[in-house]
């Protein structure tokens, strides 16, 4: 009981990290929330990988200091969230029954699976193998130096995955959130598909924003959440949601190009580019062609 206390204390910091952020990503960049979920846990995996780096290179990557940064960047945040609070917009829920009753189904689809995750340990081969050991191995050398094995992939494989888990697990000790990578992964891949789809329906002008225009979205977030590879896997310590991340942020990058931010959309293919190389080769497979579009 006391281990799930933990893991809930450091759920909650990463959930009030986030909220802080999407209100602030909402004011200066984000043209709805929708937008902002997907750049915020496309920012935290950026910043993840960038704090590995650095901790690496001062000999540090250890739980005291990984836990000291994030402690300190929920402060930042949430200072710059209640200095900024009146300013930012509400949410706005859908009106709608068809899209309310879609959203409430997928909500409570990724509710159960996030409590799987939550409470039963990671069980797969990939996740036993090499992605835990590995990140387990970083935290014990308090760096990501190669290191002796028998697995081969534990040093070869791209790093941003297990330095997620290596961090988590830096938050939760007893390892109840290692799932929270990959869970933040699929939702990120829902919404860009959803905010994908609401693009391509207004600028083909098959139809105006309006009650048919948010059930096309609705429905569109149902069907990618619901896909079983994607509910299967949000409840795991593997890599392939996390490697979807990449390409949400480029989907973001193709909606803001379609609508004339040319200089943001730059900015945010280049990083989805850069955070795609750290994830996985078919991240980058898949972001290519969003770049060539």
């Amino acid at each position: 009981m006391t281990e799930l206390l933990g893991a809930l204390g450091a759920l909650a910091l990463v959930a009030a990290l986030i909220v802080f952020a999407m209100g602030l990503a909402r004011l200066w960049v984000a043209e709805s929330y929708s937008i902002a979920f997907v750049l915020v846990v496309f920012g935290l995996f950026a910043v993840a990988q960038l704090l590995a780096e650095a901790l690496h290179s001062l000999g540090a990557f250890n739980d005291g200091a990984i836990r000291a940064f994030w402690l300190g960047l929920l402060t930042l945040v949430g200072i710059l969230f209640v200095w900024k609070k009146r300013s930012i917009p509400p949410p706005r829920l859908p009106s709608e029954t068809g899209p309310r009753v879609i959203y409430a189904t997928l909500g409570s689809l990724f509710l159960l699976t996030f409590i799987t995750g939550l409470l039963v340990a990671p069980n797969n081969w990939d996740s036993l193998t090499y992605h835990l050991p590995r990140a387990a191995q970083w935290l014990q050398n308090a760096g990501l130096e190669f290191f002796v094995t028998s697995n081969a992939r534990q040093n070869v494989i791209t790093p941003l995955p297990d330095v997620l888990l290596a961090q988590l697990l830096a938050l939760d000790d007893a390892g109840h959130l290692l799932h929270l990578g990959q869970f933040l992964g699929g939702l990120s891949v829902v919404v860009a598909v959803a905010v994908l789809t609401r693009g391509f329906v207004i600028r083909s002008a098959l139809a105006t924003e309006g009650p048919r225009v948010a059930l096309l979205v609705a429905t569109s977030a149902l069907i990618a959440g619901t896909t079983p590879m994607l509910l299967s896997q949000m409840s795991t310590t593997q890599a392939d949601l996390v490697a979807g991340v990449p390409l949400a942020g480029a989907i973001i990058s193709l909606i803001w190009a379609m609508n004339r931010r040319p200089i943001a959309s730059a900015i945010i293919l280049g990083f989805s580019i850069s955070l795609a190389l750290s994830t996985k080769a078919t991240s980058l497979i898949l972001t290519a062609p969003i770049a060539i579009f």
